[in-house]
């Protein structure tokens, strides 16, 4: 068994992968955008349609969400979802607000807004300043189903807040 698959898979409620801003067409959304604000999807033609009708702002950020009690920030690239805590490890700023950018080396990484600092997407380490591997922002794994456009987040375990209606 891999250690993907002995995670804990929470679905995000409320938000489909079709709901969110979608990276890797970054720079054709630019030219798009043009000083417009865009405010659904179905009211404007896209190259991959998306399948739900959403009116979800169609702003180039990540989605902040809150799955098995964590607070989240996800990233759409094309097809593929990144999951990063919402908190930035460096001073709190939001990573839901940060910029996507690639690094010379290939790096996919969010700039915090705060202090513009780049924590890997893939692995949460922090590239920008070097802190030569002693800072990590909480990446999580991520499964989506292209039909539904559903996101699973996986989790070691369930948070406590899980059980609070329980103790009550």
């Amino acid at each position: 068994m891999t250690a993907q698959q002995e995670k804990l898979y929470f679905p995000v409620d409320n938000v489909t992968l079709y709901d969110l801003f979608d990276w890797k067409k970054e720079s054709t959304w630019r030219e798009k955008l043009s000083g417009q604000t865009l405010t659904c999807w179905h009211d404007h033609a896209f190259t991959d349609p998306p399948k739900f009708k959403s009116c979800r702002p169609a702003i180039m950020t990540a989605t902040r969400v809150k799955v098995n009690g964590h607070e989240l920030a996800l990233f759409r690239f094309g097809n593929t979802v990144c999951a990063i805590d919402e908190k930035c490890p460096h001073a709190g700023g939001p990573l839901h607000a940060g910029d996507i950018e690639e690094l010379p080396n290939h790096t996919v990484c969010v700039r915090c807004p705060y202090h513009r600092w780049a924590f890997s997407l893939r692995d949460g380490k922090c590239k920008e300043p070097d802190f030569h591997g002693k800072l990590f922002a909480k990446v999580y794994p991520v499964k989506v189903d292209l039909c539904k456009g559903q996101i699973k987040v996986g989790f070691d375990s369930f948070h406590p807040s899980c059980f609070q209606d329980c103790i009550e």
